[in-house]
């Protein structure tokens, strides 16, 4: 449980089951839908990436997408709402060799806006990149797509999943 205290009087708590019980909070205030807001989150297929190319991921059909944006042909999200977005991704490189660069990006309309790089200390362990930023996006034309890339001498995979590969975005102020 998570206890509200103030003076050391406890004022409201959250369950382990996510229940909300408060003695001064006005109930209906909490009731009703929460607004809409477009979120988007797509993995991709194990994917061999030349060494040294810089190569746009793969993603799959959407596990998330509430604003319809996810361009299946050209791999990238175009929401449909405008506003500022806070856009995630996350690629992970199968064990590249020692001291080898790997860099995960983010593109906005085909120019990079962010970008991590991570080098692999033990060759035998896969890398994870995470990158993320805040896009201002017009609810048209814009859009967001992710590009990885590594100098390991030969091809490398990115590792599929979930968990392990994605992009994701959700819109966070209008």
């Amino acid at each position: 449980n998570i206890l509200f205290q103030a003076n050391g009087v406890q004022k409201a708590s959250i369950s382990s089951a996510g229940l909300l019980t408060s003695t001064t909070i006005d109930a209906t205030v909490l009731t009703g839908a929460l607004p809409a807001v477009p979120t988007f989150h797509s993995s991709g297929d194990t994917q061999a990436i030349t060494t040294a190319t810089s190569t746009k991921k793969t993603l799959t059909s959407p596990t998330i997408d509430t604003d319809s944006g996810f361009d299946d042909t050209n791999n990238r999200y175009t929401p449909n709402t405008a506003g500022t977005y806070l856009v995630t991704a996350v690629a992970c490189y199968n064990a590249p060799s020692d001291a080898t660069a790997c860099n995960t990006y983010i593109s906005k309309n085909d120019t990079a806006v962010a970008g991590t790089e991570v080098s692999n200390a033990n060759g035998s362990n896969n890398i994870t990149t995470v990158t993320s930023v805040l896009v201002a996006m017009n609810g048209s034309s814009d859009y967001v797509d992710m590009f990885v890339y590594h100098a390991h001498g030969s091809n490398r995979n990115i590792l599929t999943g979930n968990a392990r590969t994605y992009l994701q975005a959700v819109r966070v102020s209008t």
